[in-house]
């Protein structure tokens, strides 16, 4: 106020201009003040009396936990040590959350018919619709359209006759591009960066259209797009969703051109009148409209990015640093190849395309133990689910209120030493040793309870195809990005899902021998 006071009695102003302008501020701050007012009084939810006991050391007016956001795996164990019962409330945003912890936390997480997990995941990730029950006798509670939707779609595309016709497809696109590793001239790559990208297109494979599978280029300018659209849930935007923050707009400009290419795409097949035997023409087929088709496209590749594409990567990186499990798995590979081939001579990953998926799933069960234990370190940040139901859910002595969002922590379970000794080591053989069955919902890796993974099938085939192969055509180890020697990166328990290493390694590898024809 003293500099602008300044500045008008310096300009050559009529006094009631100046008087304008040292009201003008006033009204701007009083409005801001007014704002805030309104918003700390109505936006932030209360938290019941009967509700599991409050945790406000990090909660700020409006904002509530930003250390959710910041130290995430932090913030909930601090919550869980302030409370008898391991179970404990907080504020984000306009949302009351309810953290639940330990075995009986886990069971009414996992197998509650009252707690929705599409609307979990909605209110804190920023972007799912609002359940609305409608008139619609069959109403689930736990279920909004979107989600019964998006499954439905999903579970088509997974179906056990089309997935294993689409193998050959898979172990095609996986072939092709490790035979680019092989022809490199510079043999170290990032795993985070290529193998990110096959699980990138086979997934697009399978859950979106041929054209953008097979088009390096188009499928390049896709990946991109969808990296905005999942770097766009931040604090701001989970908080007041409705403010179009640059994230928003980043992401509503993200979505806009992918609409775009999926347009395109669609008009010029009903334009040329040509068909594809892909998830787009089948959705085509069934009526869906452009928005509808996109919604599933993203959200399948969520998934599988999400998870499959950082997963694979870490496995090949922890199996770097343990050449030991290396010869098991390809002995594992050689030995099932030896029964179900029929040309014994084929270079060994010509043997493995010609597998059915049946003997995918079945026969590599070393290659299983590894996966699940880089499953277990990696499954990071927390699950959520949302009462909906209209009155409070009971568990124990305490509710959870109605509209209130449940979260777990995954390290509460899969970083327990109780279960599991020395929990940062990965060490397949644990499974071997039962350690997962010590406790109900012990390993939860692919979903558990009400709410098992819808693609797990498809997500164990392709890690499972990317892994075998690359095993079968290198000979690698861990190095930094100069082929010098590296380390595996520590876990950022912090982290809030499976997530690339700021530290990244890299690996080294050279061809085998006979590797490709």
């Amino acid at each position: 106020m003293g500099l602008l006071q300044s500045i008008s009695a310096a300009l050559p102003l009529p006094a009631q201009e100046n008087q304008w302008l040292v009201l003008v501020p006033s009204f701007v701050i009083t409005t801001l003040l007014v704002t805030i007012g309104v918003l700390y009084f109505n936006y932030n939810p209360s938290i019941p009396s009967n509700a599991p006991r409050p945790f406000s050391k990090y909660s700020l007016p409006i904002i509530g936990a930003l250390k959710f956001f910041t130290h995430r795996e932090d913030f909930l164990f601090e919550g869980k040590k302030s409370s008898p019962n391991g179970n404990f409330s907080f504020i984000v945003g306009k949302y009351h959350v309810v953290g639940l912890s330990g075995p009986d936390g886990r069971k009414k997480f996992f197998e509650s018919k009252e707690l929705a997990f599409a609307e979990g995941y909605a209110a804190l990730f920023n972007g799912g619709p609002p359940p609305k029950k409608g008139s619609d006798p069959n109403y689930d509670p736990t279920e909004s359209a979107f989600s019964k939707h998006f499954s439905s779609r999903l579970l088509h595309m997974l179906k056990r006759d089309i997935l294993s016709n689409g193998t050959k497809l898979l172990c095609g696109d996986t072939k092709a591009r490790l035979l680019e590793l092989a022809n490199a001239n510079v043999k170290i790559t990032d795993p985070f960066e290529s193998v990110y990208r096959i699980v990138f297109q086979l997934t697009m494979r399978t859950v979106g259209c041929n054209e953008l599978a097979e088009d390096d280029v188009q499928r390049e300018k896709v990946l991109q797009l969808y990296q905005v659209i999942e770097d766009s849930t931040t604090p701001a935007t989970v908080i007041f969703p409705w403010f179009p923050g640059p994230a928003m707009i980043r992401r509503t400009i993200a979505g806009g051109r992918l609409y775009s290419i999926i347009q395109n795409i669609m008009d010029d097949r009903k334009k040329t009148g040509r068909r594809e035997n892909d998830p787009l023409q089948h959705m085509m087929d069934m009526g869906d409209d452009t928005m509808a088709i996109l919604t599933v496209v993203i959200g399948g590749l969520f998934a599988g990015l999400l998870n499959s594409g950082v997963n694979a990567a870490w496995l090949l990186v922890y199996l770097a640093a343990n050449p030991e499990w290396q010869d098991k798995i390809r002995q594992e590979l050689y030995d099932t190849c030896a029964k179900h081939v029929e040309d014994k001579t084929a270079p060994l990953i010509d043997q493995l395309c010609a597998l059915d998926m049946d003997v995918w799933e079945s026969s590599f069960p070393t290659l299983d133990m590894c996966l699940k234990d880089s499953i277990r370190i990696q499954t990071l940040g927390t699950a959520f689910r949302r009462n909906i139901t209209g009155r409070d859910v009971k568990i124990g002595d305490e509710v959870i209120p109605n509209g209130a969002v449940v979260t777990l922590s995954f390290n509460d379970f899969h970083f327990d030493p109780e279960m599991y000794p020395d929990p940062e080591k990965w060490d397949p053989s644990r499974y071997e040793r039962g350690e997962d069955k010590k406790q109900p919902y012990g390993w939860t890796g692919w979903g558990a309870g009400r709410h098992p993974c819808l693609g797990m099938k498809f997500a164990k085939l392709e890690m499972n195809v990317i892994i075998a192969m690359f095993l079968a055509c290198f000979e690698y180890e861990l190095s930094d990005k100069n082929g010098g020697p590296g380390t595996v990166p520590p876990v950022n328990r912090n982290a809030h899902s499976a997530t690339r290493p700021q530290q990244r390694p890299y690996l080294k590898y050279k061809v085998r021998e006979g590797a490709f024809a």
